[in-house]
């Protein structure tokens, strides 16, 4: 009964922002998502956030934002929508890269637009998790062990001090995802709420180093817990 649920819910917000965030609910999803399709689609509409705080930080840029989320269903979708917004900003902002065409960003944003193009889209970083900070410069693949991935949803990415934070890297390889809105009434948005002064980030930086052990403990098991068997 997923895939139908999850279509029906998608397409009557009212109803499914009453089961959205419910955690009896979303326990009992999160540890069987990925062993479903129907299941990691439900799962993935029930987790859906709203107005949601996110610190931005990329490392050898030296730049750093703070964006406010809602209605974005999946991390690929996340990721899309941030090289729109974080590669448009004015020159002494933004970051490097190539914008995705208003189509693009359209059928990932508009409920009234296309929900599926053709043709992929090809990521510009590698999200993580803050704890690939910690990790020596040469740790190669073993970066791989803080991905947020894009299979995933912006729930699972972590949170340092109450906040959560991504961290963009220079990726390791190459990744592209079908441009695809999954449930089509949904509108996503990613706000710009600041662009953080090179003091805050190295701020932000130097904190992350400081994390206790258990501060680092807690953050990897709720990694392993987000990505499970998959």
């Amino acid at each position: 009964m997923c895939p139908p649920s999850a279509l029906f819910l998608g397409t009557n917000p009212a109803t499914y922002r009453k089961l959205s965030r419910k955690p009896e609910l979303l326990a009992k999803m999160d540890k069987l998502r990925w062993t479903s399709g129907g299941l990691k689609m439900l799962h993935s509409l029930v987790s859906v956030l709203y107005n949601e705080k996110v610190v931005i930080i990329h490392p050898e840029e030296k730049r750093g934002f703070v964006v406010k989320m809602s209605g974005v269903s999946d991390n690929h979708q996340f990721h899309a929508i941030l090289m729109d917004l974080l590669c448009g900003l004015p020159d002494d902002q933004k970051l490097q890269g190539t914008r995705p065409s208003p189509a693009v960003v359209e059928c990932m944003t508009n409920p009234d637009g296309p929900q599926m193009m053709g043709g992929q889209i090809q990521g510009l970083w590698d999200m993580c998790h803050w704890t690939v900070t910690r990790m020596p410069a040469d740790a190669g693949f073993e970066v791989s062990k803080s991905f947020v991935w894009g299979e995933g949803v912006p729930a699972d990415i972590s949170k340092f001090h109450g906040e959560r934070v991504v961290i963009l890297r220079r990726p390791l390889y190459t990744r592209s995802w079908n441009c695809v809105r999954v449930f089509g009434p949904l509108a996503a948005e990613v706000k710009l709420e600041r662009v953080m002064p090179a003091e805050e980030v190295e701020k932000y930086l130097a904190s992350f180093q400081a994390a206790t052990q258990e501060e680092q403990t807690e953050a990897d098991t709720f990694i392993a817990s987000s990505v499970g068997d998959n």
